[in-house]
């Protein structure tokens, strides 16, 4: 396919508007989505208009109490870099109970689960494992394998089943926030925001967070504070470093549509700053070797 013109600030290229979430960039942005005569798309014009610093730094300081104060804090760990990062650097600011839980949506190896396991527990976090029901494995498994059109994309699909089984455990833990290893924010309405209000299934109101993109975390923060207790993710196709799910999503996608999943994302981390360019680029290289072809049309120039 022929992708256009890409960003020089991200990694959007004009085609992106078909491919990119519509819960991670509103769609009053991604209808429009262009570049302007100086190559910037209109996802960073519209982001660096619509950030508000003084609500992100109050935000910052008021989960910094919470945690200081003792609240009871649930870290989704998925047991990659980010997430594992994220429960150490939650238990560095908490004064109270920390637990972790991983959603094991039958596509993350046992390896990784007991890593992640045996890691957090290094650090002073219990990491709870949930899984899907047996109908809902099977159901979830055909969305990767034998995808259906109509459906959500099978990531989006287990993040909504991770979400919903998370609230449960906030509900059991009795637990006040919600903390996920996510680099972009939580909800882009009028402002990109790095946390919001939900409700439990039992009624409880907590507050999800997206700590790495509230505190401004960069991947050369990530990685330090993981050398500093010897955490090494696990080696995988595709960008993820703990799901077979992405790699499997990756491969049918380059193949149908001439698009890398993965684009999405990192794009996105670069934009909030999380990656520079330059890294992000290299790190699509390194993991979707198959794709190159698709990248050099986009990147090739750049690597």
């Amino acid at each position: 396919m022929s992708h256009g013109r890409v960003c020089r600030r991200c990694l959007n290229y004009a085609g992106m508007r078909f491919f990119l979430n519509p819960r991670h960039v509103p769609a009053r942005i991604l209808a429009h989505l262009a570049l302007d005569e100086d190559g910037v798309c209109s996802v960073c014009r519209a982001y660096a208009r619509e950030r508000v610093e003084p609500l992100h730094a109050a935000l910052a300081q008021h989960v910094r109490e919470r945690l200081h104060h003792g609240e009871p804090a649930l870290v989704l760990c998925s047991g990659g870099k980010d997430s594992v990062a994220t429960s150490a650097l939650v238990r560095g600011l908490s004064a109270g109970p920390v637990v972790g839980f991983l959603y094991d949506n039958g596509f993350i190896p046992a390896a990784v689960v007991e890593r992640a396991a045996v890691t957090l527990e290094q650090l002073g976090v219990p990491l709870l494992v949930g899984r899907p029901q047996e109908p809902a494995r099977r159901a979830f498994a055909s969305l990767v394998l034998a995808p259906d059109p109509s459906a959500p994309p099978p990531c989006e699909a287990c993040a909504q089943a991770m979400v919903l089984e998370a609230l449960h455990e906030v509900d059991a833990l009795e637990a006040t926030l919600l903390i996920t290893g996510s680099n972009y924010w939580a909800a882009w309405t009028d402002q990109p925001l790095p946390a919001v209000g939900l409700r439990t299934p039992g009624g409880r109101d907590v507050l999800l967070v997206h700590l790495p993109y509230l505190l401004g975390r960069t991947r050369a923060d990530t990685l330090d504070l993981l050398g500093e207790f010897g955490f090494a993710p696990a080696q995988m196709a595709g960008v993820s470093s703990n799901c077979r799910v992405p790699a499997l999503v990756q491969e049918r996608v380059s193949q149908d549509v001439g698009h890398v999943p993965e684009l999405e994302d990192l794009s996105l981390e670069v934009l909030v700053g999380h990656l520079t360019r330059a890294e992000a680029i290299r790190e699509l290289y390194a993991k979707a070797p198959a794709q190159r072809r698709l990248l050099d049309g986009l990147f090739g120039g750049e690597r």
